[in-house]
């Protein structure tokens, strides 16, 4: 079952729909692609849902969602169309466990952005008259350790990164969209953001 996680993080609000647990996750894995008989690879698509906003200068974008659906996810009815092409390699611990290397790509994402300080706990749901930017981003999320969000035993630290351009529907200006950020998870399930935090727009030419 694919689960959807949101979490209220400083000047972050993370969306991620996430790949499903082990067993009941689609795999194409055939024992003759295994890099070697230790090592299981399985590939397949999935929803991928995410946001980012910050204070100072006011920005929140929103990636994975058209301006078509954009009312869908405000009332809580959208099922997502846009997908990432999703890999997890497992491979045993010298601990006898297993761990997973996890890693997200979108090549052609949609992207929304508005000009605005949601604040904390907010959305751009709540500034309906704003009209946002369109455009798509590259994205990618990579985790070496672990499943995200699952800890145990030890902390978990995970990135996620994008870039693409948007554009100001209303006098065509366009924009360079580019943002990073990458989360440390904690054994009790808190959350450490490290320095490597920006997003930025940028206009394009004159």
């Amino acid at each position: 079952m694919r689960r959807h996680l949101a979490m209220p993080l400083a000047a972050v609000a993370l969306a991620l729909a996430l790949v499903p647990g082990c067993n009941d996750r689609p795999t194409v894995t055939d024992p003759d692609q295994r890099a070697a008989p230790s090592f299981d690879i399985s590939r397949f698509e999935q929803p991928l849902i995410i946001s980012f906003s910050q204070e100072s200068p006011p920005i929140s974008a929103l990636m994975g969602v058209t301006a078509e659906e954009f009312p869908a996810l405000c009332a809580g009815t959208l099922e997502p169309q846009l997908v990432a092409n999703t890999m997890i390699v497992t491979h045993p611990t010298k601990q006898g466990g297993i761990s997973e290397h996890v890693l997200i790509k979108a090549t052609e994402l949609s992207a929304l952005v508005w000009l605005v300080d949601v604040g904390p706990g907010g959305s751009p749901c709540d500034f309906p008259d704003v009209q946002p930017f369109v455009g798509t981003v590259k994205a990618m999320i990579n985790d070496n350790e672990g499943q995200f969000f699952e800890t145990a035993p030890g902390a978990n630290a995970f990135s996620i990164r994008f870039v693409g351009t948007v554009t100001d529907q209303e006098n065509g200006q366009r924009y360079h969209l580019q943002g990073a950020q990458q989360i440390v998870v904690l054994p009790d399930g808190t959350f450490k953001l490290l320095p490597l935090t920006f997003l930025r727009l940028t206009p394009i030419g004159g």
